[in-house]
């Protein structure tokens, strides 16, 4: 016991970091990640293995009321409330699914190989891009007030309820991070997480109210939201983006940053409480009472 005093949890991060790092060197033996999906299965059959069970993971698409849709990546959602429409079997990831924005807890852009300074398809510009247009389509669904108890009861209008520093003010924001195994830059590929570093601290992520909420830049650096707080003027980490609120901090994580990334999500979608499914505008659509959403705009 004596040598574990010094590890919060028996060395928690650690070992969930090697868990994951291990499952993809296992995946990869067999696929060796030729194309961007096979990376994404891979991603996919790691959180299946290590989220619990009430979260539902897949591929494929968000998608709102009047059929609009944004990413490609992977999805967790509620499984409990929204199982799934295919056909597969548990742990098939090979077709992409249509999640309604409901349902969804958060996305994760999945890139190989993340590139810090292009503006390619696996560049940080081009990931952020695709995670800030998931997160503007889910944030169209109605918002849950921080009085809503689940199952949709609700505390009193007389009642009030602190809004926690750090975190948003409503319970169900979605929660839309980017994960890479491996970074490079326009000379090569980086593994000195200090090279990496010093490259992060000179790339600018466009900042606004749909900008990711975690960025994983390959096995040894990260980059997390933080709060200040107002009477110590301490950074806090949280476990959202706030759009004028939260500032972004570069870490080094040599070879847990993996690990440390999936805390900050489970975290997060620890805290979301989503609201019910819109059963009854399913139904009375199916049965011809209720025509679809017409689009804004």
């Amino acid at each position: 016991m004596d040598e574990m005093k010094n590890f919060f949890y028996a060395d928690y991060i650690r070992k969930l970091a090697k868990q994951f790092d291990d499952a993809l060197e296992e995946i990869e033996v067999n696929h060796n990640f030729e194309y961007g999906s096979e990376f994404e299965v891979a991603i996919c059959k790691v959180f299946r293995r290590v989220l619990p069970h009430k979260f539902g993971v897949c591929r494929g698409y968000v998608v709102d009321e009047t059929g609009d849709r944004a990413g490609d990546d992977i999805i967790i959602f509620d499984r409990i409330r929204f199982p799934t429409l295919r056909s597969l079997g548990e742990g098939d990831f090979s077709v992409k699914e249509y999640v309604p924005i409901d349902a969804v807890y958060a996305y994760i852009e999945a890139k190989h190989t993340l590139d810090l300074t292009s503006k390619d398809e696996s560049s940080l510009a081009n990931a952020c891009d695709q995670t800030s247009r998931v997160k503007a389509l889910c944030s169209r669904r109605p918002p849950v007030s921080l009085q809503t108890l689940e199952h949709g009861l609700t505390f009193g209008p007389t009642l009030k309820v602190d809004v926690e520093h750090g975190w948003p003010t409503t319970r169900n924001p979605m929660f839309a991070c980017i994960i890479s195994r491996r970074v490079r830059s326009d000379r090569g590929i980086m593994t000195d997480p200090s090279k990496i570093h010093s490259v992060l601290m000179r790339e600018k992520i466009s900042l606004n109210s749909h900008t990711p909420d975690l960025i994983v830049v390959g096995r040894n650096n990260l980059i997390i939201p933080a709060c200040k707080n107002h009477d110590t003027e301490a950074l806090t980490i949280s476990g959202f983006y706030l759009h004028g609120e939260s500032t972004f901090v570069r870490y080094q994580a040599p070879e847990i940053a993996l690990g440390v990334g999936l805390c900050c999500l489970l975290w997060a979608i620890d805290w979301i409480q989503l609201n019910r499914m819109p059963w009854q505008r399913i139904i009375a659509n199916g049965l011809g009472k209720l025509p679809l959403a017409t689009k804004s705009g």
